[in-house]
């Protein structure tokens, strides 16, 4: 189902199901009915009930406190079904630690390590619609908003982006993918020297946070301009210059280092948009992990995102940090809820 077009898949059940749960249902063909019928209705019918299931919007709490998430075996009945157009997601409160901080690795994405299961649930991957690896990542900051890298998507049309959910590899053919509706670019991106390297990608459907059992939370936005010694870094991108992707997601630890030591390694390149980490070891962000987050913690322990993957020379050339889009507080962009007013292209 992977490489099938969710709004194609959706409208296709709604028809079958005479309901008119978008304002787009396709007509079934006479010869895919039965067999859509026979194989997908039951299934489908609990993907759709997820997503029209009372309010159309979900309360959206980024991150989890230092508590597990509370079990909840509808939940796990809904998400764990063989066939289940959500996919076989095993509610393993062990293996997840579902956005707390983990302290136990030596991950140094290149010269990282592997995450843990849900660690990172706001991390997605930007696919194209027939798509299987992703070309940029992104963070979910709301039940339908996901910020990722104005270069990632600067070219791209809504229509031909699917934003990948929770997914720990990008080749499980059960992830969730959501097309997207609308994206936004940072009004001041500037394409020649990636300042302000900042898009919003809107999602064509709120995400129903409740009931998806931790495995997908929003990231906290961050509420004061706190100095951090380190952050940590995420993303499918190579391992080391010149490697394929990664099939499992990493994650990297890297100093946080000043803008003016930036730029004596990268001089006149880092302006006031921009945020550096790494550079101290063969260690950082690498292709295909644009658009990723660096994550920082907030007073209550929670990660909170303080940067965007936006670049990096040659994947970290030893002495070279990694570059962000830095996020700080009262400079998050264009809100949210004014995004559409912005430079929208659908």
């Amino acid at each position: 189902m992977h490489q099938v077009n969710l709004l194609v898949v959706v409208s296709w059940l709604c028809a079958l199901l005479g309901t008119s749960c978008t304002t787009r249902t396709l007509p079934v063909p006479l010869e895919a009915r039965g067999v859509f019928q026979e194989r997908f209705t039951g299934a489908l019918t609990r993907f759709i009930n997820l997503f029209t299931d009372g309010n159309t919007s979900s309360p959206c709490k980024c991150g989890f406190s230092k508590t597990e998430p509370e079990e909840n075996p509808d939940d796990e009945e809904l998400l764990t079904e063989p066939g289940s157009a959500l996919g076989a997601l095993e509610l393993d409160y062990d293996l997840g630690t579902f956005g707390l901080y983990d302290d136990n690795g030596e991950g140094r994405v290149v010269g990282g390590s592997l995450s843990r299961r849900y660690e990172f649930p706001w991390h997605v991957g930007l696919v194209s619609p027939l798509g299987v690896m992703p070309f940029c990542g992104g963070s979910l900051i709301s039940d339908r908003w996901v910020l990722t890298a104005a270069h990632c998507v600067e070219r791209r049309s809504a229509s031909r982006t699917v934003v990948l959910l929770r997914s720990f590899s990008p080749l499980n053919p059960r992830a969730l993918r959501l097309p997207a509706t609308n994206i936004v670019i940072h009004p001041e991106f500037d394409g020649s020297t990636y300042g302000h390297d900042l898009a919003l990608v809107e999602l064509y459907l709120p995400l129903p946070l409740e009931r998806l059992g931790g495995a997908v939370a929003p990231i906290c936005l961050p509420e004061l301009d706190a100095e951090s010694d380190e952050g940590v870094a995420t993303g499918w991108g190579a391992v080391f210059f010149g490697s394929p992707p990664a099939s499992r997601l990493r994650k990297v630890t890297l100093p946080i280092i000043s803008r003016s030591e930036c730029n004596d390694t990268l001089p006149g390149q880092v302006d006031g948009s921009m945020i550096c980490a790494g550079g101290d070891r063969f260690s950082g962000t690498c292709y295909r992990d644009d658009g990723g987050s660096l994550m920082t913690l907030n007073a209550d322990g929670r990660y909170q995102i303080a940067g965007v993957s936006s670049w990096a020379r040659a994947c970290t050339t030893l002495g070279h940090p990694s570059v962000f889009a830095a996020i700080t507080h009262g400079h998050l962009l264009f809100s949210v809820p004014e995004a559409s007013h912005l430079r929208g292209r659908h």
